[in-house]
């Protein structure tokens, strides 16, 4: 492949034949003159090897074409896996090259947004529209000779000089590009009857993709050089370099990211030092240690470790080494280990574009953010097709739908929302992810953040695609169809009842959970033969008019027995709130006139026992302020009062209602709600709610983090609880879990230590005497910067800055 010297390609039209011709420049004829054999013939050996070093090299972006003969003209976007990409220069393949070798076992698919435009090897340019049109190219591209030299570059500038037929010279031509020299031999080709005569002012220098330099003094040994190129070029291996894949091993961590194409080892991060020492951690942990060293060798780079931990131990050929990203291949008894390492640093955030992708597709996601607060529980549902809808929990309305796009570049993973209807308009940008779990993900724009946690606790018949039997569903080929029992999609509908996805004569379980069979009305019909009570046609238990009309049910003597439980209304053995038929034969409910009312006019309908959710405010301590008016924000009040209690007793008594806004006392904290028809509270409904206060600016810190923050320097409690009384004392954080605290002329000594608890990272401190007593105990880092941290222990606080001087 060629290097990189035809990055840069510039379009310039060369006129130069009008110049040759122009009779003043006769009067400028130089007198020195040159050997006839040294002029450049069209269509000669040396004239056309020229040619082919100077064309288009099309190679140098295969990546995104897979086509010699055209190269894409920049900057174009793509959409590789799924992930928007812009490629604004030949360096940017590394991020298309990124995505596809996350995964191996994947289908890697690369999508253009047309229009673009493509480059020819004769560098004219071409105006594509579609998939189709750059496809013919493809395959015409495919189809034809390679007639590009591909390892060998010239070194510009070089030079022409132009003589008249007495091969006295009348100008020079000074050439500074590939593209500029190729046009210069097409309008030599191209010249009538060869008038125009040049030669190659030498000594002209070329440089081989290993990066050799060669100077050459006539066509002859110009012509020896690039066919000595061209016979090599397939040859000339990728090396990695021995001081380059060292210093890169040093900076930072390296985590395995695949053995063998497994997971098995990606719990291990790798620390290379500079002494050659290897420390292997796991959870924080030192889990092995070794030693590792490099040695070039001619059948490439080879990485040495030596580790008490097997699948790492050995000789590695390092066959691929790039800045952030190394594959290893080890070969034992002719079987070869595949290792897949990649470097993790501080300021580093480790999502992958792919995953987030992948992962936000997959159940829902609850969300919070700092442009908008206070409104109704709501889940995001991110689809394939780019659409992402908005729905309200308490209702299951769809109340926003817009787009999404997750993109990549060279400053990070971004997520693209785009709504038009309020308050989801102010979420319409372009985020950066700060933090990715596989069910959490915090993003952040200027000095605004959002949040998405997953939740999958709905349950599916056919969970592997979030829908259940029945629903409409697409095949692989694009059929539409829908979800059998087997959750397999199926096109040929040709039921008898395709709502039932059954026939004529089929059996069915029928609403009281009997066996019956599919009727031709495409009902679920008693099947007489098995009920308990077949003159009746009903089974034990069922439902039944009794000889004065009241409903009944049916006893063990297949009698129909008077229910003797008080309703609300016992002439239809039922309570208000109800279902029952109308006389339409659709569902309703029993109002307070014990009369059966249309079910969408059932004032509770849309109520519930939902949640109410806020994030924290400046201070970090489970206590908010609530809209509680916001849990039934999406519900129908124009006839129905509610009103919120501190307990159940109160709700059903209608005493001590709660005022909106309501600030919570313990997090969670249960309420409940008493929803009532509007002039007549006597029918009513009691709901259970839960507040929640989330920290919605949790810190972005590992374990490790804090302890290389809080051993790095000193560090002082600014402030306790909002007092500064601490602020004259030094607390030096030591290696063995020692605390050594200097200030007021005291010098006190304790022990610290760090783990991973439910709420993130707790500080605990022990051994401690005198004012400092207060410390001892759990302490969560609530809030984590280089310089600052922020420590919470029910409802105390402690800010801590950190003092290096």
């Amino acid at each position: 492949m060629k290097t990189d010297f035809k990055f840069a390609l510039i379009s310039i039209a060369l006129c130069l034949f009008a110049l040759f011709f122009m009779t003043s420049c006769q009067n400028e004829v130089l007198e020195e003159t040159t050997n006839s054999e040294e002029t450049f013939v069209p269509n000669s050996t040396v004239a056309n090897l020229v040619r082919a070093t100077a064309a288009n090299d099309g190679s140098q972006d295969d990546l995104m074409d897979g086509a010699d003969c055209i190269s894409i003209n920049l900057p174009v976007t793509i959409i590789a896996n799924g992930i928007t990409v812009t490629i604004e220069t030949l360096e940017d393949l590394a991020l298309l090259e990124e995505i596809f070798d996350e995964f191996q076992n994947d289908d890697d698919i690369l999508e253009f947004l047309f229009p673009i435009t493509i480059i020819l090897n004769d560098y004219n340019d071409v105006f594509i529209e579609n998939a189709d049109q750059l496809q013919d190219f493809i395959d015409e591209c495919v189809n034809q000779d390679d007639d590009v030299i591909e390892c060998v570059d010239f070194v510009y500038p070089i030079s022409f000089s132009v003589f008249n037929s007495d091969f006295q010279i009348i100008d020079t031509v000074v050439i500074d590009s590939d593209e500029e020299l190729y046009n210069f031999l097409d309008e030599l080709e191209d010249s009538q009857n060869g008038a125009i005569i040049a030669s190659l002012n030498f000594p002209v220098s070329l440089v081989y993709a290993d990066g050799n330099v060669v100077e050459v003094h006539s066509n002859q040994e110009l012509a020896n050089a690039i066919n000595a190129a061209e016979e090599e070029c397939d040859d000339i291996p990728d090396v990695c370099d021995e001081e380059e894949v060292a210093m890169y091993l040093v900076e930072c961590y390296w985590k395995v990211v695949a053995f063998n194409g497994d997971d098995n080892l990606v719990h291990y991060q790798l620390y290379f030092g500079a002494d050659g020492q290897l420390t292997i951690i796991q959870e924080g942990d030192i889990a092995y240690s070794g030693s590792w060293s490099l040695d070039q060798t001619d059948t490439g780079l080879i990485l040495f470790i030596e580790t008490d931990l097997e699948d790492l131990n050995g000789a590695w050929n390092v066959v691929d080494c790039e800045e952030d990203r190394m594959e290893l291949v080890h070969e034992t008894d002719g079987l070869n280990s595949e290792v897949v390492i990649e470097r993790i640093c501080e300021n580093d955030v480790p999502c992958s574009a792919q995953e987030m992708s992948y992962n936000l597709q997959e159940c829902v996601w609850y969300s919070a953010n700092s442009l908008y607060q206070n409104v109704a529980a709501e889940v995001f549902n991110f689809q394939e097709n780019g659409v992402v809808e908005v729905y309200n929990v308490p209702s299951g309305q769809l109340t926003a739908t817009g787009f999404w796009a997750v993109s990549l570049t060279d400053e990070g993973v971004f997520l693209s929302l785009e709504f038009d209807q309020e308050p989801y308009h102010l979420i319409s940008l372009v985020w950066e992810v700060i933090e990715c779990d596989d069910d959490r993900y915090k993003f952040i724009n200027g000095d605004h953040y959002i949040i998405f946690e997953q939740d999958c606790s709905d349950t599916y018949d056919c969970p592997d695609y979030q829908a259940n039997v029945g629903d409409p569903c697409e095949n692989p080929n694009g059929v539409s169809g829908i979800l059998d029992e087997n959750c397999d999609c199926v096109t040929d509908n040709t039921y008898d009842c395709p709502d039932q996805q059954a026939n004529f004569g089929d059996d069915c379980e029928t609403a009281n959970g009997s066996i019956g069979f599919i009727n031709e009305n495409c009902e679920c019909q008693e099947d007489d033969t098995q009920f308990d009570c077949p003159d009746q046609q009903a089974n034990v238990g069922d439902d039944c008019e009794t000889a004065t009309g009241s409903i009944g049910f049916i006893n063990e003597n297949c009698e129909c027995q008077e229910n003797d439980t008080q309703f609300d209304c016992p002439d239809q053995q039922a309570n208000f709130g109800d279902d029952c038929e109308t006389a339409n034969g659709s569902i309703g409910f029993i109002n307070e006139n014990c009369e059966c009312q249309e079910e969408d006019t059932n004032p509770f309908e849309c109520f519930g026992n939902y949640a109410l959710a806020v994030c924290d405010d400046d201070v970090i301590d489970g206590i908010a302020s609530f809209d509680l008016n916001l849990i039934f924000a999406n519900c129908p009040e124009d006839n129905v009062e509610y009103s919120f209690y501190i307990s159940l007793a109160d709700a059903e008594n209608q005493v001590n209602p709660l005022s909106s806004p309501y600030t919570n006392v313990t997090n969670p904290q249960t309420i409940y709600s008493r929803v009532s028809l509007a002039g007549n509270p006597n029918v009513f409904e009691i709901y259970e709610h839960q507040l929640i206060v989330e920290n919605c600016n949790e810190p972005n810190c590992t374990e490790l983090d804090v302890d290389a923050y809080l051993m790095s320097c000193a560090w002082v409690a600014v402030s306790v609880n909002g007092s500064n009384d601490y602020q004259n004392y030094w607390m030096n954080f030591g290696d063995g879990d020692v605390l050594l605290i200097e200030g007021n002329g005291m010098n006190l000594n304790g022990s610290w230590s760090t783990s991973e608890g439910p709420n993130g990272v707790v500080v605990t401190f022990s051994n401690l005497n005198n004012q400092f007593q207060f410390l001892i105990g759990d302490w969560v880092v609530v809030e984590c910067t280089e310089n600052q941290i922020i420590l919470l222990n029910d409802n105390s606080q402690v800010v801590l800055e950190r003092d290096c001087n």
